[in-house]
């Protein structure tokens, strides 16, 4: 009968030590993920890179427009 409740206790107490080590691993990964510096640094970077593809975007109608005027002097005047 001893050894019935040795068994049960071992088994219970390992099944509550998983418990515990998961839940503070869930707890440390969540407050991990809610860095408010990781975030601000993300803010900081789509800004930037957001004000990139603008610029791009406006070299590219430069580009269309110096194309298009030198497309229209470069046409046939006689047709």
């Amino acid at each position: 009968m001893e050894i019935a409740f040795i068994i049960v206790a071992g088994i219970t107490l390992i099944s509550i030590f998983g418990m515990v080590a998961d839940s503070l691993t869930k707890t440390k990964i969540a407050r991990l993920s809610t860095d408010p510096k990781l975030g601000q640094g993300l803010q900081q970077r789509i800004a930037d890179l957001e004000k990139k593809v603008f610029d791009q975007e406006a070299k590219i109608l430069l580009l269309e427009d110096n194309i298009s005027f030198t497309t229209k002097l470069l046409e046939d005047r006689k047709k």
